[in-house]
């Protein structure tokens, strides 16, 4: 193991049997993350693809996922501290954060699955510096630029819903949305729309109004509700949720619901 690791006890006071027989039901989890760090850093015997899934490999591409490494200096690791981690029903958990030699502390989540009996990365989820830590330098937008946001995002999902193609979708969302998805995941997450041939093009001539309050959580997401009127009605409401990655706010989620069937898809 990685000698920089620190593993968080929790917050209580644990039987020691009992913690020590969960601490070694998530060592191998554990072990094959820190070998994977390593093999990002270029340590070791094993290549990263090595230690990927298939469903990742599926999933994700590899000038995706080769330029988040890049981005956020994931192979410049100079520690790790987990404060979570976990086995459940195969698959595996691991929660913290990773100090990058130039001193940024970065919050990651890594999740495994088994494949041929090896724990292999299944998912990761990067959360940009400025999200958790230094929450309090971000602050709402105003409303006309929220209205903006809003219309930006939903122009562009409508052209991807009109298109049947999510390809230009994929590329304007946030980099931590990429790793979770694909164009042809969001083509299939949204088929009822497609199917139900709701033209959501129409809403370009509209503006959108706002109806709650906009918030940034504390997780770091900013969430704006609102919803698009035609003729006077309530025609599609919105959840649109953002992340600021280096000074601009990407979509990283969203919620669409036609009033017309309240069915929100998302």
């Amino acid at each position: 193991m990685n000698k920089f690791t620190k593993i968080a006890l929790g917050f209580g006071v644990f039987v020691a049997v009992a913690f020590a027989l969960g601490y070694a039901s998530t060592s191998g989890v554990a072990e094959q993350g820190e070998s994977l760090l390593s093999a990002l850093r270029g340590e070791g015997t094993r290549t990263v693809d090595s230690f990927l899934s298939e469903k990742f490999k599926q999933n994700v591409k590899p000038e995706t996922f080769k330029g988040i490494v890049q981005r956020f200096g994931l192979n410049k690791i100079e520690s790790t501290w987990w404060n979570q981690r976990s086995v459940e029903n195969s698959v595996g958990t691991l929660r913290g954060k990773v100090t990058i030699e130039d001193g940024r502390e970065i919050p990651l989540h890594l999740g495994f699955t088994k494949d041929n009996g090896e724990w292999k990365l299944s998912e990761i989820v990067v959360e940009p510096p400025g999200r958790v830590e230094d929450i309090s330098t971000l602050t709402v937008p105003n409303n006309e630029a929220l209205v903006e946001l809003s219309k930006s995002s939903m122009s562009s999902f409508a052209k991807a819903l009109e298109s049947h193609d999510f390809e230009m979708f994929y590329q304007e969302i946030s980099e931590n949305w990429k790793l979770s998805s694909t164009p042809k995941m969001f083509l299939k997450n949204f088929a009822p729309l497609i199917e139900k041939n709701y033209d959501f093009g129409l809403l370009n001539t509209h503006t959108p109004e706002l109806t709650k309050t906009a918030e940034i959580a504390e997780s770091g997401f900013l969430n704006v509700y609102g919803h698009f009127p035609t003729a006077g009605e309530k025609n599609v409401e919105y959840r649109f949720s953002y992340v600021n990655e280096f000074g601009k706010w990407k979509l990283t989620g969203l919620s669409v619901i036609p009033v017309i069937e309240k069915n929100s898809v998302q």
